[in-house]
């Protein structure tokens, strides 16, 4: 596969190909599009300016910007979402609760990814209400920082 910076629109075009659900996949054939959604995720990774912190509780990616504040990811494919319905909201809450108590006030948030249907995913700050992670006000606190 191409890389997605030599055209993002057939990038993304062929992501979606490899990353829609379909009737009657089954687990082998879900496991072939893994290398497509880890390109997706790459699509989300902070900016140059954060570093990867390592893994927070619950297996999940963890990032600081230059400003000390730290976001957790809660990983997700909208075949899971479907799956097991309210498990993913369970995971953010665990993961937002453990994210405070592990990194207290440098603690920003969590982002809800869902790799093959990101406009599903949500950000979630450490306060205030979820809201859609593409409509949401992380940009204007933490772009700055790093984070997009």
């Amino acid at each position: 596969m191409q890389s997605h910076r030599d055209d993002p629109f057939a990038y993304a075009d062929r992501v979606a190909d490899l990353t829609r659900p379909e009737a009657g996949d089954s687990p082998t054939v879900w496991t072939s599009r893994l290398p497509a959604l880890l390109h997706q995720y790459a699509d989300h990774i902070p900016s140059a300016e954060c570093d990867f912190v390592g893994v927070a509780p619950g297996d999940h990616p963890c990032w600081e910007d230059a400003q000390g504040r730290v976001v957790i990811d809660v990983l997700t494919t909208l075949t899971m979402t479907e799956l097991a319905p309210g498990e993913s909201e369970h995971q953010v809450h665990v993961t937002s609760r453990s994210g405070r108590h592990q990194f207290g006030d440098r603690f920003f948030g969590v982002r809800h990814i869902v790799l093959d249907a990101p406009y599903e995913g949500s950000w979630c700050p450490a306060d205030g209400d979820p809201e859609p992670l593409f409509l949401c006000d992380l940009n204007d606190a933490a772009v700055r920082g790093g984070f997009a």
